[in-house]
């Protein structure tokens, strides 16, 4: 245990040192800081414990635009729909969207939404609202309906559940059958649902500043998602040689079907990485 306790305590000194050396002066319209806790490693204690209480404290402090020093990263926060808007409206050159969510490309994979080049990440952008389109939204309501009667049967006559918990549950039944279809939803389930939970568990606060640490959480992570990716390959080919797919009315045989603007077929593994993104969207 003291082997230990040295260990940390040599970590945190060469990390205040390094911060010390190479620490550049921000410049003089930069955002307010905010510190929290104890020097130097307070911030990512807090961030750690409760990162929705973090972000709260710095807004308290310092209003809807500030920055923290988190270990080796400065996090700036767009708080609010006007302080955000610039983020989502400007170019990378000015607001890196793939640097920010970096950290997603674990489980979304390689050259996949922020980890493609602007261009390419475009066109899956728009292979995403294809299949959000009114007239797609339209089919997937039966669907919905069908996963909600079903899913509140089984209360029964009265009880108490847990809201939160209920919810969230049902928007994975909702999100499997509309994003991957009736066969998934029927057979492989469990197994989706189980390697889901895994990749989702994967996205500590950690990860957002060391995305390839080698924890616990993040093996699982990359576990299920080479996983997902050997499920739904079997699933993606056998639809490709299928002679009819009239009544694949999903996103995934959405996917399989599109094209970029060069005339090549999405890949099985950017397939993948897409409907892990539109699940995450879904549910969080």
């Amino acid at each position: 245990m003291s082997l230990l306790i040295i260990g940390a305590i040599v970590i945190v000194i060469v990390f205040v040192v390094l911060s010390l050396i190479f620490n550049k002066k921000r410049p003089s319209n930069s955002p307010p800081t905010v510190e929290l806790g104890l020097p130097f490693i307070g911030n990512y204690i807090e961030f750690a414990k409760n990162p929705v209480d973090f972000i709260k404290k710095g807004l308290q402090q310092r209003g809807h635009v500030f920055t923290m020093k988190v270990l080796h990263k400065n996090l700036t926060f767009l708080l609010g729909p006007e302080a955000s808007a610039p983020f989502f409206r400007l170019g990378d050159e000015i607001m890196s969207q793939s640097e920010v969510y970096s950290f997603m490309t674990p489980v979304f994979g390689t050259g996949i939404v922020y980890d493609a080049e602007p261009k390419k990440r475009i066109q899956q952008y728009q292979i995403l609202a294809t299949g959000l389109k009114a007239n797609r939204l339209k089919a997937y309501v039966p669907k919905i309906e069908l996963e909600t009667i079903n899913y509140v049967k089984a209360w029964g006559e009265s009880g108490t559940i847990n809201l939160l918990d209920a919810l969230s549950e049902l928007t994975i039944l909702t999100s499997s059958r509309c994003l991957h279809g009736d066969d998934v939803r029927e057979n492989l389930f469990a197994e989706v649902a189980r390697l889901y939970h895994d990749l989702d568990k994967g996205v500590t606060p950690l990860s957002f500043f060391f995305p390839y640490a080698p924890t616990y959480a993040h093996g699982k992570r990359d576990n299920a998602r080479k996983e997902m990716v050997r499920i739904f390959s079997k699933i993606i080919e056998a639809r490709r040689t299928s002679k009819d797919t009239s009544n694949n009315t999903d996103i995934l045989q959405l996917f399989i079907e599109m094209k970029y603007k060069d005339g090549s077929f999405l890949s099985n593994d950017e397939i993948v990485g897409l409907l892990i993104a539109l699940l995450f969207a879904g549910q969080h």
